[in-house]
């Protein structure tokens, strides 16, 4: 039986429980905010919920590898624009190296669909890689274990911080408007010889590994009343999701 917190940062309480009902699901979490300027300037994502941290060492990363922190995540008040934030304890050149850097999000949260890893060790069914700061679309077809994408789009993304803290913006569109997805992050030290990085840490176990949930969360429902004739009538009224 496996810890599953649960995190909010809205104006309701959310508290951690144990539970066997998603026994790999390991953190659901939402960061609301409108305040984040993808720049040099980390403050602005200060409070919000970062993923457990991993931060003990781990055997076979090697100095110039991939070694995962945290990653944070946050969604605009519109539902328009995702965040995403990477901390590292040490990290492979972002720049020269993209493919060390992998996101596989699984936008309708199916193993069933999407891809599962070339060993059909993913324990989600990606929709959609992040690879660096670039957006691909699974496209292996019947074949969920063929490393097949079409290129999406390129990320806004900053590297101030020698690639121990990377942040992006990502618009919700071009992930099919998902406001909830589950996901896996792989640091591919393999391409230098040493041994990957998966986060969590049990997300290459296959159907039975682990992995993260991310819930956006709308701008709140507003209500108000009017008067037509003798008839009073209550309007609930939601920003339009771009």
């Amino acid at each position: 039986m496996k810890r599953v917190i649960t995190g909010c940062l809205i104006a309701i309480v959310c508290a951690g429980w144990a539970t066997t009902a998603d026994a790999d699901l390991i953190s659901t979490l939402n960061n609301t905010t409108d305040g984040i300027t993808i720049d040099s300037d980390r403050s602005d994502w200060a409070g919000l919920t970062a993923y457990p941290d991993d931060s003990a060492g781990e055997p076979g990363i090697g100095a110039f590898d991939v070694d995962w922190d945290t990653i944070t995540l946050a969604n605009s008040s519109d539902l328009s624009t995702f965040y995403i934030r990477y901390q590292l304890n040490n990290a492979a050149d972002f720049g020269s190296f993209p493919a060390f850097y992998n996101l596989f999000i699984d936008t309708d949260e199916d193993r069933g669909t999407g891809y599962i890893g070339g060993g059909s060790q993913l324990p989600i069914g990606a929709e959609y890689l992040l690879q660096g700061a670039t957006l691909y679309a699974f496209t292996g077809g019947a074949s969920q274990t063929a490393f097949s994408w079409g290129f999406v789009t390129a990320l806004t993304s900053d590297n101030s911080f020698s690639s121990l803290d990377i942040t992006f913006s990502m618009a919700a569109s071009s992930i099919g408007n998902a406001d909830t997805f589950d996901f896996v992050a792989l640091g591919d030290n393999g391409l230098n010889g040493n041994t990957p990085d998966y986060y969590p840490d049990d997300g290459n176990t296959g159907s039975g590994g682990d992995y993260f949930k991310y819930t956006a969360v709308p701008e709140p429902v507003t209500a108000g009343l009017l008067f037509v004739g003798e008839a009073l009538l209550s309007l609930r009224r939601r920003k339009p999701v771009a």
